[in-house]
């Protein structure tokens, strides 16, 4: 399989900034560096869009994100002399939608900005040691603006290191940035304060006592470096207020993102209240949650420091700041001592574990596992107690280590055939309560879901898939009351990407009172009552493959906490379960002579076209911009005598800000097996229908989606068969598409 496809990995996405609206999701990270911005703007930021380099020294564009009105400004960058370091802006509402209203652009060398109008709310993302290599947000194309936006960072020395020395070499400019290996992001605050102060873990911060009455008196830090040494941080700020300290559950726990609100005290602008929040739950907030909020969104980024200005003599912390890291540079190389449990610092009783750190009787010879790197299996052997226990590590020889005697049954855990690896674990949202913990893994998804309810989510169940097919179930968790409801998932196609609902109390016992599914097509529910506390789990790139959480036993009982096994898209969708995505099975013998068409799927309008039967079909091109297909340039078939054939160009393209994708096929192992997408009216195609979005589905594989499913959704029928040729209807844009089928004989 072959695409034109980029995802640049160790990056840290931050934001977005701006409203809750916005029917177009984009992002956009260049393989190296931002090397030119267009943007448009009048009252408000109207569209943008972008230009990177990669280590290559080729040029990639962006799709314009946004509408078509405003005035076109453009920002070039001198890379790699200069690069982007921070964003700020402000947002307002604008014919009752809360967007971006002016942005500003910020370099190592200079500003660029302010574009757009500057009233509003501001919004500024300050950094340090930072390189931003790309954009995210959401935006209204029908309507004309950009509704939020965020950003992609990277640390320095990550850019200029590596095979981007390519493009350094290319240039023959030296930058003249300092080399850093975390991200200074901040201060929030005031501008004053005599005491400039800053603290970094080495590996990580596994301590925070903050002081605090009616503003943030003063904070301190304790961190771990990668031999279990301890480190103190000097008290920053005053003396006064009450005192509370956050204790860390490290490496289980870690700082993610943190908020807090600024006001004037005594005259002084300062930071008033401080929320830490980290990948297990928040803390605080700390001090009084009045005034002017701030707040840090992250993913993928670990805070590994703080620093910032205070007065000391009046006794407050004026502002506020973070040291971060990508997620995976914490967790790897030489911080895995800290994961394997090192042995360095006595006083963690890590080398010569007392009683007090085991739980059973006294007697038995001692055993110890300590893997270089994550426990990824676990088994259990056990009758009336517990016979023995088998672990097996990610970086081991393969083989178990067994600590026990040889009796008893092998218990794994629930479902254990069904554990998907490499799956993270969310939640769980609801009460404390519910004496039956609950779980289900599947190994490539999840396609049904029960759910029962009535005043409360009574009960769930769940039937998941694996890479052969085979349907597995799980039990029901919760009771036998309320309404059933079945959801059923038309995977491959359709999956799990998000989860929200509703907590509150019922018969004393705090639970799950209502719960919605949200998949990459549309929500199911929400079932149950929507009053009471809302929860929800927002996701990109992901899929959840899992839930787990617990319900009680009794016949009154309902479901008390739920949550989720997420995955990344990617690794959901490859390797061995690629076969499951695309087709159910594959047959030798084919029945080459009834060939049948299905659709056209789209618009009406346009020129009627029919590229007939081939034996397979090689390549596919495909035109993109503004997020609609604007045309197939061809497809190159192929006979059954091995010629080539190239059909006519079908709908547009060609323009300047278009993107083309190719698909190339090894016909001797690949084919296509259907197509889906959306269609919908196209403003620039006289309101008329076109294609917005195609995917093709071979054997192999998938490709796409191309253009932004926006619209009305189509699909061909996922059968034994193969796609051996296209017809449709076309004029400026691809208006409409349906396939020529070959079917796969049923003997």
């Amino acid at each position: 399989m072959e695409i034109s496809s980029s995802k640049l990995a160790d990056s840290i996405k931050i934001g977005p900034w701006g409203g809750p609206g916005g029917n177009q999701h984009w992002s956009f990270k260049a393989k190296v560096a931002i090397t030119e911005i267009i943007i448009t703007h009048a009252i408000v930021v109207d569209s943008i869009s972008f230009t990177s380099i990669d280590e290559n020294g080729k040029i990639e564009h962006s799709e314009k994100y946004g509408g078509g009105g405003g005035k076109t400004e453009k920002v070039l960058l001198d890379w790699p002399g200069e690069y982007l370091t921070s964003i700020s802006g402000t947002c307002n509402i604008f014919y009752g939608n809360y967007v971006v209203q002016s942005l500003c652009f910020y370099t190592n060398q200079t500003r660029y900005g302010p574009f757009g109008c500057t009233s509003g709310s501001p919004f500024n993302f300050p950094m340090e040691d930072g390189v931003i290599i790309g954009f995210h947000g959401r935006g209204w194309p029908s309507f004309g603006y950009v509704d939020a936006i965020g950003v992609y960072v990277k640390p320095v020395d990550d850019l200029f290191c590596g095979s981007t020395q390519g493009v350094l070499s290319i240039t023959n400019k030296e930058s003249s940035s300092k080399l850093a290996d975390s991200i200074k992001i901040g201060p929030w605050g005031g501008p004053g304060g005599n005491q400039h102060w800053s603290f970094k873990a080495k590996v990580a911060i596994t301590e925070i006592i903050i002081t605090h009455g009616m503003v943030v008196d003063s904070v301190s830090f304790t961190s771990i470096d990668e031999n279990g040494k301890i480190e103190h941080s000097e008290k920053f700020g005053g003396s006064g207020g009450k005192t509370e300290k956050v204790l860390l559950d490290w490496p289980g726990e870690y700082l993610t993102s943190i908020s807090g609100t600024c006001n004037i005290f005594y005259g002084n602008y300062v930071v008033q209240s401080l929320c830490f929040y980290t990948n297990q739950t928040r803390y605080g907030p700390f001090g009084c949650t009045s005034g002017s909020p701030f707040n840090f969104p992250m993913e993928d980024g670990v805070i590994i420091g703080f620093h910032g200005r205070g007065w000391p003599s009046f006794g407050y912390v004026d502002a506020i700041g973070v040291y971060v890291k990508p997620f995976e540079d914490l967790f790897c190389g030489s911080t895995q001592g800290v994961l394997s449990i090192t042995n360095k610092d006595p006083s963690y009783n890590w080398k010569n574990p007392t009683k007090k750190d085991l739980w059973g009787g006294n007697g038995g010879k001692e055993w110890n596992y300590q893997p270089n790197g994550a426990i990824t299996e676990i088994k259990v052997h056990h009758g009336k107690c517990i016979d023995s226990i088998s672990f097996k590590s990610k970086d081991g020889d393969g083989n178990w280590r067994k600590y026990g005697g040889t009796g008893g049954k092998e218990e794994p855990p629930e479902n254990s055939s069904n554990l998907a690896s490499n799956s993270i674990k969310v939640g769980p949202w609801g009460g404390p309560g519910g004496d039956q913990h609950w779980s289900f893994k599947a190994k490539v998804a999840i396609t049904e879901i029960i759910i029962c309810n009535g005043w409360v989510v009574d009960s769930v169940s769940f039937v998941g898939i694996d890479e052969n097919g085979e349907i597995h179930y799980s039990k029901k968790y919760g009771s036998d009351r309320g309404e059933a409801h079945k959801i059923s998932l038309d995977w491959p196609r359709e999956f799990l990407t998000s989860l929200s609902g509703t907590c509150h109390d019922h018969e004393g016992n705090y639970g799950i009172q209502s719960l919605c599914f949200h998949t990459n097509r549309t929500k199911y529910g929400p079932y149950g009552r929507t009053d009471g506390s809302p929860f929800n789990f927002p996701m990109e790139d992901g899929v959840i493959i899992g839930f787990y959480g617990r319900a009680g036993c009794s016949y009154a009982s309902f479901v008390n906490a739920i949550g989720v096994y997420a995955k990344p898209f990617e690794d959901s969708f490859c390797d061995s379960t690629q076969g499951l995505f695309i087709t159910h099975k594959v047959n030798d013998v084919m029945n080459t002579e009834v060939p049948r068409e299905a659709g056209p799927w789209g618009g009406i309008t346009g020129k009627q076209f029919d590229d007939g039967v081939f034996s397979s079909i090689g390549q596919v091109n495909i035109f993109v911009g503004d997020g609609v297909v604007r045309g197939i340039i061809g497809f190159l078939y192929n006979t059954k005598d091995g010629k080539s054939v190239e059909s006519k160009r079908h709908g547009g393209g060609g323009r300047d800000d278009e993107k083309i994708y190719r698909i190339k096929l090894d016909c001797s192992k690949e084919y296509i097996v259907g197509i889906t997408g959306y269609f919908g009216p196209v403003v620039e195609n006289a309101g008329h229908e076109a294609l917005r979005s195609i995917t093709f589905y071979s054997n192999k594989g998938k490709y796409g989606p191309f253009g932004n499913e926006i619209g009305t959704a189509f699909s061909s029928s996922i059968s034994d068969g193969k796609v051996v040729g296209f017809h449709g209807r076309s004029g400026c844009y691809l208006c409409a598409l349906g396939v020529h089928m070959e079917y796969f004989d049923s003997n």
